[in-house]
């Protein structure tokens, strides 16, 4: 046996993986109605979700439908469609509470905070108000009187009666600098 190699490489032996084809995805709808008394029946079926209902000629519908949640459960959901309304019956819906939650109760401090503004406002509420300082009554007279006469005695000029009228006509003359165009016009 020779230390070493011929150069080539050393054989082994390779497995294939097995093939396996993709499930094909299931996908069904269907409709049905008659056209006489117009009730009908329709719903379809896809994974991870159906839906199925039945409605007669008073259109009144009663179906269900279901989906997978995230966390790998079945939502389920019943309903009915109805003069009545819309009534649901499902295992998703929230349940309440067995008990009402007792109520918020007040930390001491809270209390003390509480306790130490009341008091505060009846401390305000108990000083007496402070009264406007009164300072007599002004000497001064409560009417006007001035030597100024109460009727004018001057003559009194009438305004006449009509106006005079001119002509003045309106002339109105462009100046040539207003007039003059911005840009020299292109004549083709």
């Amino acid at each position: 046996a020779l230390p070493y190699s011929y150069g080539a490489y050393a054989p082994h032996s390779v497995v294939a993986a097995p093939v396996v084809a993709a499930p094909a995805l299931v996908k069904t709808q269907y409709h049905a109605q008659d056209p006489l008394s117009g009730s009908a029946s329709y719903g379809h079926i896809e994974a991870g979700q159906a839906h199925q209902a039945v409605q007669d000629a008073a259109g009144n519908k009663v179906g269900s439908f279901s989906h997978v949640l995230p966390d790998g459960s079945i939502s389920r959901t019943d309903y009915v469609a109805d003069a009545m309304g819309y009534r649901v019956a499902s295992n998703s819906l929230p349940v309440n509470a067995a008990a009402a939650p007792s109520p918020v109760s007040d930390t001491p401090e809270v209390m003390a905070a509480r306790a130490a503004h009341f008091a505060e406002v009846e401390a305000v509420k108990s000083r007496s108000k402070r009264a406007i300082a009164y300072h007599g009554a002004y000497t001064t007279p409560l009417a006007y009187s001035s030597a100024a006469p109460l009727a004018y005695s001057s003559a009194y000029t009438a305004a006449p009666l009509a106006y005079g009228s001119a002509y003045a006509p309106s002339v109105y003359a462009g100046s040539a600098y207003y007039n003059t165009p911005a840009v020299a016009a292109y004549h083709y």
